[in-house]
This record gives structure tokens, C-alpha cells and sequence, in this order.
């Protein structure tokens, strides 16, 4: 595409004239190049290969910054959704870190879902890389990873007027691909077996107990 945006440019320039436009509008054009190049890509359907590895994988660290004078705030507490990004919530009792940053209220509300339930055991928000997981050629990062007394669940939380998205089914098709995969490789042994959980922004509340999610989730 550079090659064709030079020739373009260059049916009006002579060479000098050229290295001149290109010289001084050398970010706009790479940012046409760019969004000509976005709007032409398209997803595709992930493909797996199934490799018999039995490594355990350690807990990878969050990446979340935090001021040394910045709190963290428990995750009992009410946190505007307008101030939740800038929050570090913690004092949890279930999950495999101290502390996480979330992206929305929905998302701090399952949080309490989660260490309120009985059900659950662990959970934890997974850094990028934690699980292997591929859309395409990005890699997706569930919202939530949770172990409950008898399965373990990938937890993507979406807004109810994105469900439909592409991008979503496609992450969604992807992680249950996974969890096939590995229930697969583990047929037949006493591991727990890996489902995705799909929830809209408007099913987590903190009166209601993950049982419930379970039985009502979109996948």
C-alpha cells in the first residue's frame, strides 16, 4: 500500500516535489495507509492444534500501575463507574493476587459475586499470555478465570448491545474451543472440567450468587 500511495502522490510531483509531501506529511499518510489497511482486515475463525503438554502454568503477574499514595480499596466498597478504572481494589480473600484493576461496575460487582459465593473457591483476573488462547492472530484475554467446586470457568463480561458483535463471537468460539481441548486432554482423569461463561453487563449484582449466573450465562 506505501508503494501505491507514492505512485498516487507522484503522478502530480516530480521527485523532489515527492520527498518534499512525503517528508512533511509523512504521519499522514502513514495514518491513511493505516486505517485503509483496518478497514479492509478481517477476523478469521480460530484453528487449534492440540499438543499433550501436562506443565503447569505459574500465576502470572498483573501489569496495573498504582501510585504509592494512591489506597487500595476493598472490594466491598462502592466505586462511581467514572472513577473505577483509576481504582485498585483488594482485601479479597479468594483470589490469587492481592489486588486488580477493573474496567467497568459489572466487572467489580462479579468480583464480590465471586469471593461472596460458596460455590467458588478461586478466581483471579488472568494477565495477558496466563492462558493460550487465539482469535485470529490476537490473543484474547478473559475478563475472569473462576475454579468452582466442580468445574473451572472462563468468564468474559460484555455489554448487552455488543453481545452479537463479531469480535465477541469470535472470542467466544475460541474459548470453547480451549475448554474442549483441554477437557479432552484430560478425559477420563479427576481434573475439573473447563466451561465459558458469557455474561451481559446487567446480570451481576451483589444479591445474587454465581449458582445463579451459571444456570442464566449466554454460553
Amino acid at each position: 500500500m506505501t508503494e501505491q500511495a507514492l505512485d498516487y502522490i507522484g503522478k502530480t510531483e516530480d521527485n523532489s516535489g515527492l520527498e518534499k509531501i512525503v517528508y512533511q506529511y509523512k504521519k499522514d499518510i502513514a495514518q491513511h495507509i493505516w486505517e485503509q489497511m483496518e478497514n479492509h482486515a478481517e477476523l478469521s475463525p480460530p484453528k487449534y492444534e492440540v499438543k499433550l503438554l501436562r506443565a503447569v502454568t505459574p500465576i502470572l503477574q498483573q501489569d496495573y500501575t498504582k501510585f504509592k499514595e494512591d489506597e487500595i480499596v476493598k472490594y466491598t466498597a462502592n466505586i462511581p463507574a467514572n472513577e473505577i478504572r483509576k481504582k485498585v481494589v483488594g482485601h479479597f480473600s479468594k483470589a490469587c493476587h492481592t489486588a486488580y484493576k477493573f474496567e467497568s461496575v459489572p466487572e467489580h460487582t462479579f468480583s464480590i459475586v465471586l469471593e461472596r459465593s460458596e460455590k467458588v473457591i478461586k478466581w483471579l483476573r488472568p494477565a495477558l499470555g496466563q492462558v493460550k488462547i487465539y482469535y485470529g492472530a490476537r490473543q484474547y484475554q478473559p475478563d475472569f478465570i473462576a475454579e468452582t467446586t466442580d468445574s473451572i470457568y472462563i468468564v468474559e463480561i460484555k455489554a448487552s448491545n455488543r453481545k452479537d458483535d463479531e469480535e465477541v463471537m469470535l472470542k467466544a468460539k475460541a474459548a470453547q474451543e480451549y475448554c474442549e481441548n483441554v477437557n479432552s486432554l484430560y478425559a477420563g482423569t479427576s481434573a475439573k472440567t473447563w466451561k465459558y461463561m458469557l455474561l451481559l453487563d446487567t446480570a451481576p449484582s451483589r444479591s445474587v450468587d454465581f449458582s445463579y449466573l451459571e444456570s442464566s450465562a449466554n454460553w
